[in-house]
């Protein structure tokens, strides 16, 4: 396992060619960014190939909304970790149940942009505004017993 900068987990699997023998040492000074399912090769002749199969968030972040302050359209970012709903055979996590809702300042729900199951994973939800007043609001992520809430501000 690799633990990126952003507390996501990579799983890798080396592939080594037939009769290839020795040993593999991987030295980086550029970051690597990896998509599910990519192939990243390393050596001469292709010998060993990494195959990025699976991202999972190490730990559960709500983002700050971007951009901020924003008109009429933001975006929200939250990962979910596989930490809760793990399978007894380490494998994929059962769905918890997400709630990510908007707030105005005295406390009125304005909007809820997820109320349902989601898998442990990355997520980007975008909130149209347009139907509402200029100010401050507050966005609330709450999965199992995580919660987050953060501050965002609408200027027309």
């Amino acid at each position: 396992m690799i633990e990126t900068g952003d507390g996501a987990v990579v799983r890798v699997v080396f592939e080594v060619a037939d009769g290839v023998e020795g040993q593999l040492a991987i030295e980086m000074t550029e970051p690597l960014v990896f998509t599910a399912g990519e192939q990243v090769l390393f050596g001469e002749g292709s010998v060993v190939a990494l195959k990025v199969e699976d991202l999972v968030p190490a730990e559960y972040r709500l983002a700050q909304n971007y951009p901020n302050p924003f008109n009429p359209t933001t975006s929200i970012r939250y990962t979910l970790s596989s930490g809760e709903g793990r399978t007894e055979d380490g494998g994929r996590t059962t769905p918890a149940h997400v709630c990510l809702r908007i707030y105005n300042v005295v406390g009125q729900e304005v909007a809820t942009l997820v109320d349902g199951e989601q898998e442990a994973g990355y997520y980007t939800v975008t909130w149209n505004a347009s139907d509402v007043a200029s100010g401050v609001y507050f966005y609330r992520l709450t999965a199992g017993e995580f919660t987050a809430t953060r501050r965002m501000v609408l200027m027309k």
